[in-house]
């Protein structure tokens, strides 16, 4: 008979990750929940990354000795793809997961969450090494690659004991490329963090009205929409309004500007409304930041999962107008503005009427709040720990 597993969890993010970023940010808060339940975790994080986990149990692995250079090149990809489409193991990708592999199989798990990206998925063959005594559990935050073709992806997630994705949608889309319903493919919507439900109820819109975005600062998650949408906005209503884009590219504070933040500071120096940009900031200033604001305006272009940016700035009562993006959608609900498109004319009308008919804004605000309340990680934990291993 074996011993009890000491851990219920151990996260496996991905290699080379940084500390901000939102999967960090999940596994702490799946951390915090089950600790609070009496169940210990655990992770497993890259070595040279100054990385930090509030966990029972972190191991720190080397990488660089399956990934030298911490990336793979164009060649060594299309490497890949094509001994994926003969049924082989992807010969770069397919070993990322080694070094963390070897470490779950020292450490007493129940569970394995390995977080989806990299090609994670492409190493889950390597991971039959503990399933039985581990269950492994990919647990996807983004689309799954379109470089893994029908066949090959029935053939890796085969490696799972279950498959739980971030978004309803997500699942959705996994289940049309792989042509069947699977058992094991589940649902897991993100929560949000108690931290943010402890924002004052809202029961009066700033003077100044802000119009906020907070996350990552790349091109399809469309902030030059929202500043296009402010700027037309500003002609349709005499309440005087601003702007604040809060983030990076990269999760870092002081990271050198990408050529499309460049290119949003520009744009915003010809604008009549005022912008003001923020880097990357910790949860507590960016809480603070949230509260001060009238409303967020989210125009992502892609398919997220469910974001935690939309949940966090719901939960702090701020009204939410964003695009109708599969994940954003699934994120607000009925409690959002959802624009077509992300539309930056349609989006300034809703934000004109946000700033012109207070009990909309109220209205809007309450129902912000309600909708994140239901959104819980307490959930989470317990589809995830709902898998048994094989």
């Amino acid at each position: 008979m074996h011993d009890s597993p000491a851990l219920e969890f151990v996260h496996i993010t991905i290699p080379f990750g940084i500390q901000g970023s939102t999967l960090m940010s999940v596994a702490q808060s799946l951390t915090d929940v089950a600790e609070r339940g009496g169940r210990a975790t655990g992770a497993v994080l890259s070595h040279n990354r100054e990385l930090t986990f509030d966990a029972a149990d972190v191991r720190y692995v080397d990488y660089t000795t399956v990934c030298p250079r911490e990336w793979f090149t164009p060649g060594e990809l299309a490497q890949d793809v094509l001994s994926g489409k003969l049924g082989r193991l992807r010969p770069h990708y397919g070993h990322l997961m080694d070094p963390a592999i070897e470490a779950v199989s020292e450490m007493k798990s129940r569970v394995a969450l390995v977080y989806a990206g990299h090609y994670a998925e492409a190493s889950l063959p390597q991971w039959q090494r503990v399933r039985g005594e581990t269950a492994v559990v990919l647990y996807v935050h983004s689309p799954l690659s379109r470089t893994y073709g029908r066949r090959e992806l029935n053939r890796l997630l085969a490696g799972a004991d279950m498959i739980a994705f971030a978004g309803d949608h997500l699942r959705r889309a996994t289940e049309q490329r792989l042509g069947r319903s699977d058992g094991r493919l589940v649902s897991a919507p993100n929560g949000v963090d108690p931290f943010f439900l402890e924002a004052p109820v809202r029961d009066r819109s700033p003077g100044v009205f802000e119009v906020l975005y907070a996350g990552r600062i790349w091109p399809n998650k469309g902030v030059h929409l929202m500043l296009e949408a402010v700027e037309r906005a500003a002609a349709l209503t005499s309440r005087p309004l601003r702007a604040r884009v809060i983030g990076s590219a990269d999760y870092v504070a002081g990271s050198p500007l990408t050529r499309y933040e460049e290119s949003l500071r520009a744009r915003a120096a010809g604008m009549s409304v005022d912008v003001e940009f923020v880097t990357f900031v910790d949860r507590a200033t960016l809480r603070d930041y949230l509260e001060g604001a009238a409303v967020a305006c989210l125009p992502s272009l892609w398919a997220e999962a469910r974001p935690l940016a939309a949940l966090e700035a719901m939960a702090t009562g701020l009204p939410i107008i964003t695009s109708d993006s599969p994940g954003m959608k699934e994120a607000v609900g009925a409690a959002g503005v959802v624009v077509p498109g992300g539309d930056p004319d349609v989006t300034a009308r809703a934000i004109a009427r946000m700033a012109d008919d207070e009990d909309a804004w109220l209205e809007s605000s309450a129902a912000s709040r309600t909708h994140a309340l239901g959104c819980r990680w307490e959930s989470v934990v317990e589809v995830l720990s709902s898998v048994r291993a094989v």
